[in-house]
């Protein structure tokens, strides 16, 4: 038999909880399992940034080395969770570029 996959996915944004029942098949033995979820997407847009294919990118403008160079970031989550957001600095060619030369 394959493995049996449950999802608890509720429709709104609210904590849902509920219960699996598992039993075998001639009923002498089960099992109630709790389920609880909590509903709802984040939907996270960043301004500021451009995109080309699946990345997104800010020009820097001319980088000096030994000086510090800015540049804002805006994010703007319209959903109805929380999100959790990180970033990769990548050079133009898209090697990571090491955290002790930028920061996020």
């Amino acid at each position: 038999l394959p493995d049996p996959k449950v999802g608890v996915h509720p429709p709104s944004p609210r904590t849902a909880r509920g219960e699996l029942l598992v039993q075998s098949k001639n009923k002498d033995v089960s099992f109630n399992i709790p389920l609880s979820g909590h509903g709802g997407l984040s939907q996270v847009s960043v301004l500021n940034a451009q995109q080309s294919s699946s990345r997104l990118w800010v020009d820097m403008g001319d980088i000096t080395p030994n000086t510090r160079n800015t540049a804002r970031i805006t994010l703007h989550n319209t959903g109805t969770r929380a999100a959790f957001v990180s970033g990769v600095l990548e050079d133009e060619e898209g090697y990571p570029i090491p955290s002790n030369l930028a920061w996020i």
